[in-house]
């Protein structure tokens, strides 16, 4: 099976991250990438601090 990380595909990306058993199954299952993942941890860092009324961190683009 093909691992597809569903944000890359989500921005018309191909977003293929790898694959896993059984190999010989063409089909497509969803997972996340390494910069997407680090990506959503940071987003959910900052929405945790916000909610503790501390002050948001900016991450460049990626934390809009």
């Amino acid at each position: 099976m093909t691992i597809i990380c569903s944000w890359c595909r989500g921005e018309g990306q191909t977003g293929i991250v790898g694959e896993k058993a059984p190999l010989d199954d063409r089909r497509e299952t969803h997972g996340i990438c390494t910069t997407h993942r680090h990506a959503v941890r940071a987003r959910w860092k900052d929405l945790s601090r916000t909610e503790r009324g501390e002050p948001s961190i900016g991450r460049g683009n990626g934390g809009q």
